[in-house]
């Protein structure tokens, strides 16, 4: 992972705290379908968004971590 990836990650762990502050200050502790919705939404896009510059191989998920790694 180069810089701009490091970069990323710094801003998504940046963006998630406005977007928590913002999400207290609008909502509160009231809850609703469309905050859940609104929420659920910004962190796929943002998390996309950094993975994106993380250059994860495809396919990734189909390793047979314990196989490799030798757990029981």
């Amino acid at each position: 992972m180069d810089t701009a990836g490091l970069q990323r990650i710094g801003i998504f762990f940046l963006l998630n705290g406005i977007a928590t502050v913002a999400e207290a200050m609008i909502w509160g502790h009231r809850k609703h379908w469309l905050k859940t919705a609104l929420a659920w939404t910004f962190e796929v896009a943002i998390a996309s968004w950094t993975a994106e510059a993380a250059r994860i191989p495809n396919g990734l998920s189909r390793i047979p971590w314990r196989e490799l790694c030798d757990a029981r």
